[in-house]
């Protein structure tokens, strides 16, 4: 729900923040700025809301803030999205769980007070964290995501576009001004994390989506506005597996902002082409501090660009002094385009939009038992742990890396010492010695999305085959034990039932658009023969495959 009075509004202030990023920016006809950013609870999980904030100086200052998405703590509201349309009303989008949908509402006139708010709508879709683009046909185009669920930690949404069991990036459209909304189409781009998607319309007439990737940023391309893609293709412009941002100017330039000549988030640099996204002339750095991502972009009508980002967010801390150590930052870049291409850094006005300090929120323990121990203390409790897995799973927890990282880590080591500790109990030498493996070569991070991607990449590669978590691991060059805690994590699942569920859902696809035979459908869903599959299916669904078919057709 949409929160606006000022009462309520009270619970939302800095001061009961803990973290903060995501940022997105846009700035109305009569000079207004808005600011949106996602927060709430110690890290990206229930609890978490979408507030909005506004300045009336361009930037200089923001009021706490003005509106707040919200659901209370068995839900979240997250990945904010600020959008004005032609018609100059200001559309405040997020995304919302366990509904699973975009939720939005609209200002028809962002420039009055007090503001007044349309009623919440759903919007298709999932996430949707990039602004929509106006077509030369005058349609619109939104980027809205369908998350395979079993990809990013809930229940998988089956048949997205009808033909597949995972989700993709899609896009949906409206023809008259917003009234109705629908999809129309959407890519499914390997290796994408998160999805990201953010679309432009070249000079040609064709419709490019680019889509964060484990790789940087992959890219499809529609001939008729956005219905139908091509098979996704390296964009070549590169990124740390994190958010972009890629529109076309008034002037007729493109511009990106992306991480370049990165070592993780880092680099964080405007640039600009004029030949429609073939080449990038120009380029100039905006922050080349570490941990700056996220960018959202909007331009005024005088040619003034305005970059909104986060720094060192402060989420996923184990305490409250290493919360307290980040930066928690929303930040604030405004120049020109003539200022990119003159290489004129010192013309950037900066400014800071939110900047976290002391907290003063009404739970005094928010890291629980994380935060009544140091690393050495907690690994002394450890030790006492009854059960041996439950002693590994909350080495993890505290001490686990990134799925990022799990590269830099000996994973033959690591698997050898929680195979030992599994075996032989969590003695001190052995969890100091997993936790001491966990703990070498940490370097700065971009999240689980990447591995954990590629985990799903893998199953769906190989649905057919019968692969080991080893044939997995070494495929992946990552520890099997952390890649089953990782996946156990975000699905609540086993690989191996995953991938009988995935089986069975590709075996009902096949009943209901086929006429395959049994043994066929068995042999094409990964099954080993006949009557495993109908014996499997009869137990799971209740109901036989031939009476399964009969009844849906």
């Amino acid at each position: 729900m949409l929160i606006t009075k000022n009462e309520q509004l009270k619970k939302f202030a800095p001061e009961t923040r803990l973290w903060q990023g995501i940022p997105a920016i846009e700035k109305t006809r009569g000079g207004k700025l808005f600011a949106a950013l996602y927060s709430g609870n110690t890290k990206e999980t229930v609890g978490n809301y979408c507030a909005l904030l506004v300045s009336t100086d361009d930037g200089k200052t923001w009021a706490d803030p003005v509106a707040v998405a919200y659901i209370g703590e068995h839900g979240r509201c997250y990945d904010p999205c600020l959008w004005i349309d032609p018609n100059g009303r200001l559309w405040f989008i997020w995304a919302e769980h366990p509904a699973r949908c975009v939720k939005a509402v609209i200002c028809d006139n962002p420039d009055a007070e007090p503001l007044v708010w349309s009623d919440e709508f759903c919007l298709s879709g999932e996430v949707m964290l990039n602004k929509p683009i106006v077509l030369t046909s005058g349609e619109w185009l939104f980027p809205s995501a369908f998350w395979d669920g079993r990809l990013y930690g809930f229940p998988g949404q089956q048949d997205v576009f009808g033909e597949s069991t995972v989700g993709g990036s899609a896009v949906l459209k409206s023809a008259d001004r917003g009234k109705t909304i629908s999809r129309i189409g959407g890519a499914i781009v390997p290796s994408r994390s998160f999805d990201e998607h953010m679309l432009l319309e070249k000079q040609d007439g064709t419709v490019h989506m680019y889509v964060r990737t484990t790789y940087g940023i992959g890219e499809s391309v529609s001939y008729d506005r956005g219905k139908t893609w091509t098979t996704a293709f390296d964009s070549k412009l590169g990124g740390p597996c994190s958010r972009f941002h890629i529109r076309r100017l008034r002037s007729g330039s493109v511009l990106l902002i992306n991480h370049v000549n990165f070592t993780g988030r880092n680099n964080l640099t405007a640039l600009i082409s004029d030949d429609d996204g073939a080449t990038w002339k120009w380029s100039l750095l905006l922050d080349g501090r570490n941990d700056v991502s996220y960018p959202d972009v909007t331009e005024d009508g005088d040619g003034n660009i305005y970059v909104i980002y986060d720094r060192e967010r402060g989420c996923f801390k184990k305490s409250m002094a290493e919360a307290l150590k980040d930066a928690r930052e929303i930040l604030l870049c405004k120049f020109t385009e003539d200022d990119i291409k003159a290489g004129r850094g010192e013309n950037i006005k900066r400014s800071t939009v939110s900047r976290l300090g002391e907290y003063r929120g009404e739970d005094k323990n928010p890291y629980g038992e994380l935060a009544l121990y140091s690393d050495e203390e907690y690994i002394k409790l450890l030790v006492n742990t009854a059960e041996p897995q439950d002693a590994l799973e909350k080495i993890f927890s505290r001490f686990g890396v990134s799925c990022s990282q799990m590269h830099q880590i000996d994973r033959r080591a690591l698997d050898g010492a929680i195979s030992e500790l599994l075996v032989s109990g969590a003695s001190l030498a052995l969890v100091e010695r997993v936790v001491s493996i966990l703990s070498a070569n940490k370097t700065v991070s971009d999240g689980a999305g990447a591995v954990f991607g590629r985990m799903m990449d893998y199953i769906s590669e190989n649905l057919t085959q019968d692969f080991t978590l080893d044939d997995m691991a070494e495929r992946l060059s990552a520890s099997k034990f952390y890649l089953c805690h990782l996946f156990k994590e975000k699905t609540g699942t086993s690989v191996y039932r995953y991938r009988q569920e995935l089986r069975l859902s590709k075996a009902k696809k096949l009943l209901l658009e086929t006429e395959f035979s049994l043994g066929d459908i068995a042999e094409q869903s990964g099954f080993c023969d006949q009557s495993y599959f109908t014996k499997l299916f009869k137990l799971l669904e209740n109901i036989t495959p031939t009476e399964y078919r009969k009844l849906n057709k």
